[in-house]
């Protein structure tokens, strides 16, 4: 009997801020742009697009909020457990566990082009919004936490037969 691992992700924090003026100064620009608008009033297809971008900014900006909330990850006999504010939100026995992928590979970074090689944990359920993943580059969490929760969860994978891969297979409908 394995005893509960247990891991807390936090977002780093320099993304989300980018992220969240970005909307934001979207949001207010495209709000000047409606209020101040020379020669009389805009036809109506530049204001629909003008309120869709302001839309946009301003779920940019309450998502970027909703992400820096920091989330636990439990792992028991039972299987995966995910908490917000101490609430559950996710629980993903083992049998609904397809496979686990653990190691290195590249992942996005966010609001650039550019992508880091990340120690990575994709524990992957039967349907795809059931899965749980992290990685040291998107959380504030070190390798070494990943790799003592991941081995963790490989152990109690391996007690259930279920597969443990090098790196994820996205493309496969298992």
């Amino acid at each position: 009997m394995s005893p509960k691992q247990r891991v807390i992700l936090r977002r780093r924090l320099v993304p989300l801020i980018i992220s969240g003026a970005a909307s934001a100064a979207l949001g207010i620009a495209m709000s000047l742009l409606l209020l101040t608008a020379p020669g009389g009033p805009l036809p109506i297809q530049v204001v629909v697009s003008l309120l869709f971008l302001l839309t946009l900014g301003v779920f940019g900006f309450a998502s970027s909020l909703f992400l820096a909330i920091p989330f636990t990850v439990e792992a028991d006999e039972e299987g995966l457990h995910l908490y917000r504010r101490g609430e559950l939100r996710l629980n993903l026995s083992w049998s609904d566990v397809t496979w686990i992928a653990f190691g290195h590979w590249s992942v996005p970074v966010v609001l650039t082009f550019a992508r880091k090689t990340a120690l990575c944990l994709l524990v992957r359920g039967r349907k795809v919004r059931k899965s749980i993943g992290m990685d040291d580059v998107a959380y504030k969490v070190s390798a070494d936490e990943v790799t003592e929760f991941a081995n963790a969860v490989v152990q109690m994978a391996n007690a259930r037969s279920i597969p443990v891969l090098p790196r994820p297979r996205f493309r496969s409908l298992s």
